[in-house]
């Protein structure tokens, strides 16, 4: 459309435009030495000069649209992940199925001006020649959405690309989320929630990413049917390390989750393979969700705790023969009287014959001290000693009752704050906590129920500290106290148990039951801290060909100035004989190696540290190596999946190509360049007329004796 710019305000050019127009006609009335006929001629040739003057002055001018050629392809990129064989839309309908169609539809209409690409992916992405291919095309590996994306700017080039839309479930492994493509991103989703489809699954759950060696591992594993109007009796078979460990048969109402609880002791370190498998049912939409394989990594339980009372109380022997009944390698000290001291334990007795030793490098072995009646009776010593030991990456739990907390006893390290010390005596229920996602305060949650499951009194505080995770409060009629507190001081960890009664938790057999868990799980959450002395972590545990393995570690040995040694080695998985061993490249405290050329298998990654000669930590990680990533267990396609990865939540049904398209061409136009366009300055055309109807003017007036 056609506009006006005027160089001049329009009245200031409308005004002159009139002037002239009258000079004209009063010039073309006194030209009486000329005859009519040639007045006109003369008076035309000027009024048209007039007119074209003020059409230049008015500079007329237009938007002009111009295609990007530079971001003038769209690209559909078609889910064929195993998840896409589900088989839950109307009519019993494959997602895959339905989503070709679409992509037929949405081809044949095609998106403005635009070339269009389609892609097939799961890891990978490969150019659709031909949609006859798709009919017998089985859907197959997992998705990874971010790898899909690489391989299209390999082939393609990203900057080439005006929008990507993403045919779908939604279901990635790799958390893509679009930020770095540059690209704006639509999805249409196909799949349900699995609500009323016929399908019997293994529900997401939450696994330890690692044990130790001798602990008792707990899993729950929930079950739920759905879309089936009768109960339905199935078994549950779970597998380690490819033996039989648990068969259990379980009625199922749909609807209803049914939760099963696994509990297994691992011997030995490493990775180990845990299998479930909950069967099958007739009619299934799907059957990739009825399995599932984990891997536990598996780590050395030689770790010894230090139970260290300053101040002998009723604690001290419960906690003794706790340790005693469950094999626990431990050192116990107690004060009898003035440089009296008894020792129970593995440890030399000489070394803690005054107390804590007052070098650093005998308390570093310990990977918990626990500490009797609130630090009651240390000396200043001491207390320095188990604050150093806890900076440098130790565990101290520190334990109530009414001879603790009475003095400033490790004020510096405590997660609560006390000014003044008082104990409650009294009943008092064991809670967890309103918020947080404690995995210690889950695993004693169900010893919480008994009405009989009290304590006998606890130590009260003034408030907890800002770093502080309450793990367990205690309550009665007066309101709920922190309980037990944990909070990170320098590299290690503090535990604060405000009470000396858990051995009293509870009644009869209960009361030992409880006690043991309450100690099993407490030790085994306050070591957490030594064993992320060494973290690692890869780029990819899943690998396709042309992958590389890149391992990287992270080492934070605080006050051991001992110059460590990583190295990193790859073994075939179930054998003893290395494949690969790198020395890891140092950076300050981060190490760093690489392996490249895999043969397709299942590989152990171990990563070992040394100081020395001697071993310090040895971490693993399980490593795939075949032409596709595996599937993903969990199949339900929901909306948050795709708002994770979309442009501003462009979420489509596959009835809405419509509304796709058109959100597509809006796209699209805006990477269009917009030119204004003024013919007055573009083009000589205007110069010339004006130039050609003067010159014809000033010929005339020659020829007709007026000069």
């Amino acid at each position: 459309m056609i506009s006006f710019y005027p160089l001049l305000p329009w009245w200031v050019v409308l005004l002159m435009g009139g002037v002239a127009v009258w000079l004209v006609w009063r010039a073309a009335q006194r030209g009486n030495d000329l005859d009519r006929k040639r007045r006109r001629q003369l008076a035309g040739l000027r009024l048209a000069a007039v007119a074209l003057v003020v059409l230049m002055l008015l500079c007329p001018g237009m938007v002009i649209r111009e295609v990007d050629r530079q971001h003038n392809n769209v690209v559909f990129l078609l889910d064929g992940s195993g998840s896409m064989k589900t088989c839950d839309l109307p009519g019993g309908v494959s997602r895959f199925d339905a989503a070709v169609k679409v992509l037929e539809n949405l081809n044949r209409h095609g998106v403005a001006s635009c070339q269009t690409v389609n892609f097939l992916f799961n890891n990978d992405a490969s150019v659709i020649s031909d949609f006859d291919t798709l009919k017998n095309f089985g859907a197959d590996g997992g998705t990874d959405l971010g790898r899909a994306f690489q391989s299209v700017d390999r082939k393609l080039g990203l900057n080439s690309v005006a929008a990507a839309v993403v045919l779908t479930d939604g279901i990635d492994n790799a958390g893509f989320t679009g930020l770095h493509t540059g690209v704006p991103l639509f999805a249409v989703r196909f799949g349900t929630e699995l609500e009323t489809i016929p399908d019997l699954r293994i529900e997401a759950f939450k696994l330890p990413d690692n044990a130790r060696i001798g602990e008792e591992l707990e899993i729950s594993i929930p079950l739920l049917l759905t879309g089936r109007p009768d109960t339905v009796e199935t078994t549950l078979a779970v597998l380690v390390d490819g033996r039989p460990a648990l068969t259990q048969k379980v009625k199922l109402e749909p609807g209803k989750p049914v939760t099963v609880k696994f509990h297994h002791t691992f011997t030995t370190d490493g990775i180990h393979i845990v299998k479930l498998d909950c069967g099958r049912i007739d009619g299934e939409a799907t059957y990739l969700n009825n399995t599932r394989e984990l891997a536990v990594e598996v780590r050395e339980g030689s770790s010894e705790t230090l139970c260290f009372f300053p101040t002998l109380n009723s604690t001290f022997r419960p906690l003794l023969r706790l340790l005693k009944e469950t094999g626990s390698k431990f050192t116990a000290a107690c004060r009898l009287g003035d440089r009296q001291w008894q020792i129970i334990g593995s440890a030399d007795a000489q070394v803690l014959r005054h107390g804590l030793p007052r070098s650093g490098e005998l308390l570093r072995h310990y990977d918990v001290i626990i500490l009797g009646a609130g630090g009651n009776g240390l000396t200043r010593t001491e207390e320095n000693e188990l604050e150093q030991y806890a900076a440098n990456g130790g565990n101290l739990i520190v334990l109530g009752g009414p001879d603790a907390y009475t003095a400033s006893v490790l004020t510096a390290a405590l997660p609560v704050k006390i000014t003044r010390s008082a104990y409650l005596a009294g009943d008092f229920r064991v809670v967890p906590p309103e918020v947080g996602d404690s995995q210690f305060a889950a695993a004693i949650a169900e010893l919480c129920g008994s009405s009989a499951a009290v304590l006998r009194g606890i130590n009260t505080v003034d408030g907890v500290r800002g770093n502080a995770e309450v793990l367990l409060r205690a309550e009665n009629e007066d309101g709920r106290r922190p309980l037990v507190v944990a909070a990170s001081y320098g590299r290690g960890r503090v535990v604060a148990v405000l009470t000396s009664s858990l051995h009293l938790w509870g009644s009869g057999t209960a009361r030992q039951h409880n006690y043991g868990t309450f100690w099993k799980q407490l030790l085994s959450y306050a070591g957490k801290s030594r064993e992320e002395q060494l973290t690692f972590s890869v780029n990819h545990t899943e690998l396709v060909p042309g992958d590389t393995l890149e391992v990287k570690a992270m080492l934070n040995l605080a006050g051991d100035h001992r110059p460590a040694q990583l190295e990193a080695l790859l073994y075939p998985y179930g054998s003893n004989e290395a494949v690969a061993a790198l020395p890891m490249t140092a950076s300050g405290s981060l190490y760093s190696a690489v392996f490249s050329h895999l043969a397709r298998g299942r590989y152990l990654l171990q990563v070992n540290c040394r100081a020395d000669g001697k071993p310090l930590a040895t971490r693993y990680k399980l490593i795939l190596c075949g032409d596709r990533i595996q599937e993903n267990y969990e199949l339900k396609s929901t909306v948050e999946n795709f708002t994770r990865f979309t442009t501003a939540g462009r979420v489509y049904a596959p009835e809405e190509t419509d509304r796709l398209l058109r959100d597509l061409v809006n796209t699209v136009e805006k990477n269009d360049v917009l030119r204004e366009w003024f013919p007055v300055f573009s083009t000589p055309a205007f110069l010339l007329m004006l130039l050609v109807l003067l010159g014809t003017e000033w010929y005339l007036r020659r020829r007709y004796n007026l000069f």
